[in-house]
């Protein structure tokens, strides 16, 4: 009596887990259709040859290349922000898109969202003006271990023009 009672038992789990998992599969069957996701930052590419192997150091730049090459191999660690600011045609975006390309290297399975900051501003912009697309936005951004925002100068200089042209004031 007691192995047939044991043998029943094990049927009867079987056949839970058997009916559990066809109706998983009708609901996942019966489930809307999928909205296309929508892409964001398709503008904003990293070159790959910007690494730190062909970066020309000089004095103007040292500090910067070995802050860049140790948040590189520390992310999200130190220098968090890392704000680099310097004339034009120093480096900074070749360093930014060397960390990123040092990332992508050593640490694959890090996700390291790259944009210009006109870029994130358009957007940002889009996102706000359609229903659904601000939280995707935000989720994306959020799914990113590290976020890297270039020309932060534009912004700033965007948002003096506002203030400037601003009449209403």
């Amino acid at each position: 009596m007691y192995l047939f009672d044991l043998l029943s038992n094990c049927i009867l789990i079987a056949f839970n887990s058997i009916k559990e998992k066809l109706d998983n599969k009708n609901k996942e069957t019966e489930k809307e259709p999928e909205k296309p996701k929508i892409e964001f930052f398709k503008n904003s590419v990293v070159n790959t040859s910007l690494t730190f192997d062909n970066f020309i150091v000089g004095k103007c730049n040292i500090e910067a290349q070995q802050a860049a090459l140790y948040i590189a191999t520390n992310p999200g660690k130190v220098f968090n922000p890392l704000f680099i600011y310097s004339n034009s045609g120093l480096g900074k975006t070749h360093l930014l898109q060397a960390i990123v390309n040092y990332i992508h290297e050593k640490e694959p399975q890090k996700r390291a969202l790259y944009c210009t900051s006109d870029d994130f501003i358009n957007e940002f912009v889009r996102a706000v003006s359609a229903d659904q697309a601000f939280k995707d936005l935000s989720d994306y951004i959020y799914s990113s271990d590290i976020l890297f925002i270039d020309d932060m100068h534009n912004v700033l200089r965007s948002t003096s023009k506002e203030k400037d042209t601003d009449i209403s004031s």
